[in-house]
């Protein structure tokens, strides 16, 4: 027995195959589907979805945050991002640890000039209490 599982994601549908197993990335981990699995709705988290057919051709995708439901005849995977295997872009992670480093040091530096400004205007008040974390630098 097989049945069919489809993954959706806000801009299109992604995957509807049939499949006789699939391996979901639920909020408390992977968990598997066979047919005629108990109805459900589970938490989806980020992570690979994989389908597999009886020829043990596999359908693999990469999904984020969503929700699993669970038919005994289907499987429906709503993410808010998806996309199959061969169309994830491999160097996109490293890009955006570069722009994530440079934002935090952007921060950082924002948070040094706000507490310098903070700290001048302490002594330029004198007698007040310092702000607190900035007694001395």
């Amino acid at each position: 027995m097989r049945f069919t599982c489809s993954i959706v994601s806000a801009e299109r549908s992604l995957v509807n195959e049939t499949v006789d197993e699939v391996e979901i990335p639920g909020a408390d981990g992977y968990f598997g589907v066979l047919p005629g699995h108990t109805p459900l709705l589970r938490a989806a988290r980020r992570g690979r979805a994989l389908g597999t057919a009886r020829d043990r051709r596999r359908t693999t995708s990469r999904s984020r945050i969503g929700f699993a439901e669970v038919q005994p005849d289907r499987v429906t995977i709503l993410a808010q991002t998806a996309e199959k295997a061969e169309e994830i872009d491999v160097a996109q992670p490293r890009r955006e640890s570069g722009r994530e480093k440079r934002a935090e040091e952007r921060l950082r530096r924002g948070r040094r000039s706000t507490m310098d400004a903070r700290a001048r205007a302490h002594r330029a008040d004198e007698g007040a209490d310092p702000p607190a974390g900035l007694e001395s630098r």
